[in-house]
């Protein structure tokens, strides 16, 4: 992998980003391109290091751009004019594929509008979006968009969610992540136009397998409280919820369960349908084991 990374764009460029590839390279086995000035960039790593940039490691790598957007530069009008910008061949060296990510602490209207208009948005996405991972319980929260659009419509918000998913489950590993609509109240009736027709959207088109994964793993109990029993109101669903939705829910066990424990679960279902009250009831035990098995079929309701 080569890390592209904008040396002169930040607040505190060039000093804290080169300090920060020097750093990484020592850390990570990926290439790191530094891309600015060449000379300032030169004299930099021999201040912090006393060495030659191709002393430090062969991975340490320069390409030199003459010029730099400013944060009080226009966006767009940066990037169409400031053609040999550290930002603007940031972008060209991605498109080519001279590089795998290109990373800027630079000016962030000029970062959205070069990913734009030189590198290109991925079919269906309408709007990139800036987002940022927040520090959560026992997990990670991805919020987004955070900054890069002012106006919105319901099917970019549809979008970011779709992102954020496939970036939090490639990244992080979670495989189902919850989606929230950030707004005034829990209710759909609340906020405004906008936050209302997006919550029907997510709604409509989340409401797949992946994103019916209920996990109740991550609540916060106080000292010797236990949940001993969970209710799901899924609402109006099609005839065939189960075989095409498939509702599951991801709960924890206590974290003082003794090795071999039997767990009782019971699962009831009421319904109605045509005037019909429906209910059905099922019931099995799991068997908790507290070290890895060598088996070659878990059991119906896993480890």
């Amino acid at each position: 992998m080569n890390i592209l990374l904008d040396a002169m764009g930040g607040d505190n460029a060039p000093d804290a980003n080169i300090k920060g590839a020097i750093k990484a390279i020592t850390q990570i086995k990926a290439d790191v391109t530094l891309i600015g000035k060449e000379e300032i960039i030169r004299a930099k790593v021999k201040e912090f290091t006393g060495k030659e940039i191709e002393e430090i490691s062969e991975r340490l790598k320069i390409k030199n751009a003459t010029e730099t957007i400013e944060m009080e530069d226009q966006p767009t009008v940066a990037i169409k004019h400031k053609k040999d910008s550290s930002m603007v061949v940031g972008f060209k060296m991605l498109k080519n594929g001279e590089g795998d990510v290109f990373i800027s602490a630079g000016n962030s209207g000029a970062l959205l509008a070069g990913a734009t208009l030189l590198v290109g948005r991925i079919k269906g996405i309408d709007r990139p979006a800036l987002a940022g991972i927040l520090p959560a319980y026992k997990s990670q929260l991805l919020l987004i968009d955070s900054g890069s659009n002012t106006n919105c419509k319901p099917i970019n918000l549809l979008q970011f969610a779709q992102m954020s998913t496939i970036y939090l489950r490639n990244t992080f590993g979670i495989e189902y992540p919850a989606i929230g609509l950030l707004n005034i109240g829990t209710e759909e009736t609340k906020g405004n136009e906008l936050v209302k027709e997006s919550y029907k959207l997510l709604k409509e088109n989340l409401n797949t397998q992946i994103n019916n994964y209920i996990d109740f793993s991550q609540i916060i109990l106080k000292e010797n409280e236990r949940i001993t029993e969970i209710k799901v109101d899924f609402g109006k669903v099609n005839v065939d919820f189960k075989s095409k939705i498939s509702p599951h829910m991801i709960v924890k066990t206590d974290s003082d369960i003794k090795d071999k424990s039997i767990v009782a679960n019971t699962a009831e279902v009421f319904a109605e349908y045509k005037g019909y009250k429906l209910h059905n009831k099922d019931e099995h035990k799991t068997e908790i084991y507290m070290q890895e098995l060598n088996l070659k079929k878990l059991p119906r309701t896993g480890k």
